[in-house]
């Protein structure tokens, strides 16, 4: 290498804002034409110029060209903002990239909010985007960081690109590591100014040189230089005899070095705080090798292979100047070392072959090793710090350092290895036993693993307790749910840190008690004011205060704040939410300008507890004002679906999720929506998709799968999905009461019976299910037989409704008033169960009794004078239902919905009993109130397929044909003797309109008629209906039944018909 290029030309730096959009400026001032042709867009030609010409690398940040402030400038500031969108761009877009966004130690991100925050400046760059602009730019950019640990100043470079074989250029950038400050490097002539280089070749001989030099000469920087990682260093680019460290200028103390021009971010020179550091590069190949290590004069070591170590000392001041009345204790990556020697030593024979040095490199090897281990942590490569450990001490058994222990501990905490941290102590030289550093780190890996009193143990064995250990034992005891004592060990503490009172606050938010708020308002007020400016710190406070029940202290906080951040507002809403004021989380939202997607998150959240009409339209308008990036949020967009789905719109919610990520959390959400609104179909419709996209059912998939067949109520579906049902899942208890339900349902009861016999111990849920079943399907006797098997402590609430509904529909009334009386805790359900069994048997009298016997305590109750009138239509006393439903009137004058179904009572009882006068009168008034009549449906079945019909429907494309099948059944039951019941018609008949068309163009009737169209021979016809079915339709279809010589299962909104071909009924024309 010529010595010549180090003579006449130097680096230097560059000066661009102190903003966080440093390290773009730096890009943008250093490759000029590549930033313009990758991100222009009206950019105007003085921009263009004033960027090109590089006026700009002379230092001064208030830099005019062609009369503007060059980093000012409007249209250059776009630059800059179009040059992080289009990294923001390709991070969203690029899903490989995402997981080192959302596994990245140092931020919580999501990917939409990560590139937001990018986009508007509010984040530093970092290696994400440093990877991405290597890549967009086909350039190496190597980046030189200066930093320090434990007050040990060291630079050392990192290479972004370098395995881009597109990469052929390469940049050099300075990172303040302390300072938090980027700043281009650039090569510039000495003896012309004007004549600058900033894009280098890979192969460029002469920049790794010129970098030591600009460091050591340039900086006024005590620090130790590892400059490995720039990859086109290669052995054979070096020239000893011309290299640094070799010549007359580079021996001896740096003292005397003059002091850098460049302006920028770096302290001027300081004489009286000079530290001497190490710095080294190395470099590998023939025989041939470069190794800057500590020493207080330069020494050349030649071994008898020719190798050379130049020995040399490196004073710089910047970092003494900085931090000296820092209080935090700094981040641990000094190594520490035993005492013993090392047996494996580096050995290098100096120039006359005369002088001996052994462990000269120890620490550096063991820094850099820590560096690489660090690395892999934060990239959540644990195994891989490990397997690094693992190596290492094969090889250096006696060699013990800080970093190095730490950081295997660290990736043993993470794997919550307990065993394997504890092998760690035999590393563990006496000198080190109590380093702050290493007990910190034991405790955080006792505490993650949950070995509390073994933390405990160590903590009590530390002589001198450092604010770090006190801050482990209190997170690890907050984790472990033992935050009390978090409390109690917080107290011992003289000077907390913000780093404890945060600590403090979470675990004040986990006890919940006054005591524990009133120690976290007393170290608030007495905290030093700069702390109470942390904004970190207020919104722990707060949620803290929400947590224990003082909103208004909260909201003091809050609004005593002069700067509330976004974090402020989400613990101001979730604190809302916990304390059950939902619409105030509604009305906090809309004071935020710009939300983040936890702000929009929990109003979500907050709107799907509301389920109200006004909750869903803040839905919808929020959700269509959001930015475009939170819809790549799958948290957020999941909470958004389920907040339209619980407010009732699942039709939107449905449009949502078909632009979401497909995940089995989010295919249960919806499928779950989707039966709450009694649509099944859809359910099955999701299952089949899961099937398509290739995502495994969980348990909570394949209950809703259960639910929703339970819901059509079809055998022949509900067999051919449940077969889908891996066979591990068919043992869970959840599962098997699931089905014991459907198949109930379906009307299989000795399905159902299968699955109950099987098992051994039946749980309160399987016993009460089994019991439900029964009374569904007319079986009220086995029902209390089985009523009577279940354990004293299993009979709850629900199981003796069940028994009590098992007794209605059976007319078992003596046995269930028997029951009745037996129960010790009577609530409003069972009561309201046992009314109904006596209304069902016409026993108005002892139902009206029961109804003051409740009153006397509790407010009326709407669902019991229901019974008592549904009492009244089945024997049409127009009379009695009259007077049941003016008592309703005046006793539940705001309840629109129910009332509604009660004057459709009323009508169908005065039409019954002939009085149509009176029936239309009704129905007139239900019309002008704009009330709505629920509207019959009936579903069924046919060769796996699932049609819906309504009363006279002429929607099947197949309709010509079902209606002349229903005239063909009415022929035969006619020819059978049947008489069509008028009484059942509850309205006036239209023109050309007969009681036989009326009657025979219920729902119930298309569905028989058309399995009989589908399949003619059928020999089991299943239908599903959503009203109680009529009196007529129940008499002709027991008829049909016989007929036909087909089994026909009708399931109505009471219960489960089960019509025999010998011409019965399971219901025993009860009902």
């Amino acid at each position: 290498m010529s010595s010549s290029s180090t003579n006449t030309h130097e680096f230097r730096q560059g000066s661009v804002p102190g903003d966080r959009t440093c390290f773009f400026w730096s890009i943008i001032l250093l490759l000029k034409q590549h930033i313009l042709n990758m991100v222009i867009e009206d950019l105007p030609e003085y921009a263009f110029s004033a960027i090109l010409d590089g006026t700009f690398m002379n230092g001064n940040l208030s830099t005019n060209h062609h009369d503007i402030s060059f980093f000012k400038n409007h249209d250059i500031k776009k630059l800059n903002q179009q040059m992080r969108k289009r990294v923001a761009d390709f991070i969203r877009d690029e899903v490989d990239l995402h997981n080192l966004v959302t596994n990245c130690t140092d931020h919580p991100y999501s990917i939409p909010t990560y590139c937001d925050l990018l986009i508007r400046a509010e984040l530093f760059a970092g290696d994400l985007e440093l990877k991405v602009l290597s890549d967009l730019l086909d350039t190496m950019i190597c980046i030189i960081t200066a930093t320090k640990y434990r007050d040990q100043p060291y630079v050392y470079a990192t290479s972004y690109g370098e395995t881009n074989e597109l990469a052929k250029q390469s940049i050099f950038i300075l990172y303040d590591d302390i300072g938090k400050h980027f700043s281009p490097l650039y090569k510039v002539n000495k003896n012309d100014i004007n004549d600058k280089q900033t894009i280098f070749r890979r192969n460029d001989l002469t920049a790794p040189t010129l970098l030591q030099i600009f460091i050591k000469d340039k900086l006024h920087y005590s620090a130790g230089v590892n400059l490995d990682a720039i990859p086109f260093i290669h052995e054979e680019m070096l020239d000893i005899q011309d290299g640094f460290g070799t010549n007359e200028n580079s021996t001896g103390s740096l003292n005397k070095r003059r002091i850098s021009e460049i302006d920028g971010i770096l302290s001027p020179q300081n004489d009286n705080k000079k530290l001497p550091v190490i710095v080294s590069s190395r470099h590998y190949g023939g025989n041939k090798r470069v190794k800057l290590s500590v020493d207080t004069q330069t020494e050349c070591h030649k071994d008898e292979r020719g190798s050379m170590m130049i020995e040399q000392s490196i004073q710089y001041s910047y970092l003494a100047n900085r931090s000296s009345n820092n209080q935090e204790e700094p981040v641990n990556m000094e190594p520490i070392y035993s005492n013993e020697p090392h047996a494996d030593a580096e050995v290098d024979v100096v120039a006359d072959e005369s002088v001996v040095t052994r462990g000269l490199t120890t620490k550096q090897s063991d820094f850099d090793l820590g560096m690489k281990m660090k690395c892999h942590n934060d990239s959540k490569r644990f195994d891989k710090t490990l397997q690094l450990f693992d190596v290492h001490m094969k090889k250096n058994l006696k060699t013990t350092s800080t970093i190095i222990i730490t950081q295997a501990l660290k990736a043993c905490t993470h794997l919550e290895d307990l065993q394997r941290g504890q092998s760690i102590h035999q590393y563990i030289s006496p000198s080190i036993k109590y380093d702050s550093y290493i007990s910190t780190s034991f405790i955080h890996l006792y505490m993650q693993c949950g070995d509390v009193s073994r933390a405990e143990s160590l903590f009590e064995s530390i002589p001198k307790k450092s604010l770090s250990v006190y801050g482990a034992m209190i997170k690890g005891y907050i984790k472990n749910h033992q935050a009390n004592k978090a409390l109690e060990l917080f107290r011992e503490i003289k000077n907390p840190n913000e780093i404890i009172l945060n600590l403090l606050f979470n675990a004040c938010a986990e006890v919940r008690s006054p005591e524990a708020l009133n120690l976290a308002k007393q170290s608030y007020e007495t905290m030093p004011k700069s702390f109470q400016s942390n904004h970190y710190l207020l919104t722990s406070l707060i949620d803290a205060a929400m947590k224990c029940g003082d909103v208004h202290y909260a909201q003091s906080l809050f609004d005593g704040s002069p700067k509330k951040v976004l974090p402020m507002y989400g613990a101001m809403m979730k604190g809302y939410m916990e304390n059950n004021e939902l619409s105030k989380v509604i009305e906090f939202f809309k004071r935020i300008q710009n939300p983040s997607e936890v702000n929009t998150m929990v109003l979500f959240n907050a709107c799907a507890r509301l389920k109200t009409p006004e909750a869903l339209e803040t839905v919808r308008q929020v959700s269509k004002e959001m930015p475009k990036s939170f819809r790549s949020h799958s948290h957020l967009m999941s909470s958004l679906v389920d907040a339209l789905i619980r407010c009732g719109d699942c039709s939107s919610a449905e449009n949502v999720y078909s632009t979401m990520k497909k995940s089995v959390i989010n295919y249960g959400n919806l499928m779950n929506g989707f039966n709450k609104e009694n649509n099944p179909s859809k359910t099955l419709d999701l299952f089949n998709q899961m099937k398509v996209n290739h995502i495994e059912g969980n348990v909570i998939i394949y209950l809703c799968l259960i639910k929703a067949l339970a819901q059509i109520g079809d055998y022949s579906i509900s067999d051919a999905f449940v077969k889908q049902i891996p066979q591990s899942y068919l043992s869970d208890s959840q599962i098997r009461n699931a089905l014991i339900d459907m198949w109930s349902k379906t009307g299989s009861i000795d399905k159902a019976k299968e699955i109950f016999d099987k098992i051994s111990h039946p749980d309160h849920i399987a016993y009460t299910t089994m019991v439900n079943a029964l009374g569904l399907n007319g079986m009220g006797v086995q029902a209390i037989e089985l009523f009577r098997q279940i354990p004293e402590n299993f009979r709850d609430e629900i199981a003796h409704i069940c028994v009590l509904n098992a007794c209605s529909h059976s007319g078992l009334v003596d046995e269930a008033q028997t029951i009745f009386e037996r129960i010790p805790n009577k609530t409003e359900c069972i009561y309201g169960a046992m009314i109904d069994c006596f209304s069902r048997a016409s026993f108005f009298q002892r139902a009206q009794q029961l109804i003051d016997e409740y009153e006397r305590d509790h407010s009326p109750v709407l669902t019991m004078y229901m019974a008592l009138l549904s009492g009244a239509r089945n024997v049409n006393d127009s009379h009695l239902a009259q007077d049941i439903y003016n008592r309703m009137k005046k006793l539940f004058p705001q309840n629109a919905d129910p009332l509604t179904a009660a004057a459709v009572l009323l009508t169908n009882v005065y039409a019954s009993s002939g009085d149509m006068r009176k029936a239309s009168d009704i129905q007139n008034q239900l019309q002008s109130s704009g009330a709505k009549k629920k509207v019959g449906l009936s579903w069924t079945a046919v060769n796996g397929q699932l049609f819906q019909f309504r009363a006279h429907d002429r929607s099947h494309p197949r309709s010509t044909e079902i209606y002349a099948e229903i005239k063909k059944i009415s022929d035969e039951l006619i020819q059978h003797g049947f008489q069509y019941d008028s009484t059942w018609i509850t309205r006036p008949l239209n023109e050309h309109e007969t009681i036989e068309s009326a009657l025979c163009g219920h729902s119930e009737r298309l569905a028989i008629a058309w399995n009989f169209v589908g399949n003619p021979h059928t020999k089991r016809i299943q239908v599903t209906k959503n009203l109680r079915v009529c009196g007529d339709c129940h008499r002709a279809t027991k008829l049909i039944a016989a007929i036909r010589k087909c089994e026909i299962i009708v399931r109505d909104a009471n219960r489960i018909h089960h019509f025999y071909t010998n011409g019965q009924c399971s219901c025993n024309d009860y009902f």
